[in-house]
């Protein structure tokens, strides 16, 4: 739904409209300029154009090099270096190079430590000192762009500064450069930025 901040109704936009969605079902939204990118539950990526009013669907099925490994998409972000970063549900994380259809996508291997810990993606954050986040089903990720690694943060039984919950629903950076995880069974976890800063994971 697209409110106009002089009108009183709201404009629709679903797969029955002209331009239409590839799924009506919607799981995360990025406006940047005259585009807004438009992630849906089985979709895929949609691509809508404000200015000439077409949309562009980037499918699993269909990105040029498998760009994205599932139509499901939960989360959309830009980061500072210019990649667009999309997070999926069952498959993994899209990072496009900047100006590119030709994305990386990064997935779970068990046998690798350094590899994201889960292909269910709930939220991606960039701080404001250039982390990537990335928030799973199995535990809190950081991404190195330069190294494409990730580390990772679980929850630890006994360990009351581990985070609450593995499951990492929604991730937000404060004024003073806190971050916070909002965690789907162990509510709200708070990682101060002294201890960010000196990479010491201890949650509160």
């Amino acid at each position: 739904n697209q409110f106009r901040p002089d009108s009183e109704r709201f404009d629709w936009l679903n797969r029955f409209t002209t331009p239409s969605l590839s799924d009506n079902a919607i799981m995360s939204l990025l406006g940047e300029d005259e585009t807004l990118w438009v992630g849906t539950y089985a979709g895929g990526l949609n691509k809508y154009n404000l200015k000439t009013k077409e949309i562009r669907t980037i499918r699993a099925s269909q990105s040029p090099q498998r760009a994205l490994a599932s139509d499901g998409i939960t989360s959309i972000l830009r980061a500072s270096t210019g990649h667009l970063i999309v997070g999926t549900y069952q498959g993994g994380l899209s990072v496009f190079e900047p100006g590119s259809q030709n994305a990386t996508v990064y997935l779970h291997d068990p046998s690798n430590r350094t590899s994201l810990s889960s292909n269910n993606v709930l939220a991606v954050l960039e701080d404001s000192r250039g982390a990537i986040w990335v928030g799973t089903e199995s535990g809190l990720n950081h991404l190195d762009l330069k190294t494409r690694r990730f580390q990772r943060y679980y929850a630890e039984r006994g360990n009351v500064s581990s985070l609450s919950s593995n499951m990492v629903w929604s991730l937000h950076e404060d004024r003073t450069g806190n971050l916070w995880l909002g965690t789907n069974g162990g509510g709200l976890n708070l990682w101060q930025k002294h201890n960010l800063e000196t990479n010491t994971p201890q949650f509160e």
